[in-house]
């Protein structure tokens, strides 16, 4: 039989080219499958992670220079999306004063996380947060949308917020922050 297969594919002829190209082609699909789910699959985003974003450019002068912490909680929905809920727990304002919030004065909210998967670059990452204000009403509801850089564990990128329309700089790891 593989005499045969031998044969056919040596015999110049357009047919024999066209079953060696099929065949080709399968070989590197499935190389390039086995490349992309196999070696470059992104880490698993299930668990606690945490989040913080310090604010470079704001409508709100005072926001400039702000860090603000966040606890999100995810789990995977597939290889390329997490869902989950997030939690402010505290700001670190440009001159130095700890604001903490704990109970009902946490601003809670959903994220939803994708990743951009590549072939021959680094994969990327990207958060939808819809923030819905704490029960007190002392932070409104707001949106931020986050794109970092790689799709891993530890990273970073930047940042957007319809929170006085600031822009920053985010950093994104599986733990807690060292003041």
């Amino acid at each position: 039989m593989f005499e045969t297969i031998k044969n056919f594919a040596l015999s110049s002829n357009n047919l024999g080219s066209l079953v060696a190209g099929i065949l080709v082609f399968f070989v590197s699909a499935f190389f390039v499958f086995l490349i992309k789910d196999k070696f470059k699959k992104p880490p698993s985003f299930s668990g606690v992670f945490y989040l913080k974003i310090t604010t470079e450019h704001s409508a709100l002068k005072t926001y400039e220079g702000l860090s603000s912490f966040f606890v999100l909680t995810l789990i995977n929905e597939s290889a390329t999306k997490a869902i989950g809920k997030i939690e402010k727990i505290y700001d670190i304002e440009s001159n130095g004063f700890h604001r903490s919030y704990i109970g009902k004065d946490r601003n809670t909210g959903d994220v939803v996380l994708t990743i951009e998967r590549y072939y021959f670059g680094f994969n990327k990452m990207n958060m939808h947060i819809s923030l819905k204000g704490d029960a007190n009403g002392a932070q409104r509801p707001s949106s931020l949308v986050i794109s970092l850089k790689r799709a891993k564990l530890n990273t970073s990128g930047f940042f957007t917020t319809t929170a006085a329309d600031a822009t920053g700089l985010a950093v994104f790891q599986n733990k807690k922050f060292q003041d």
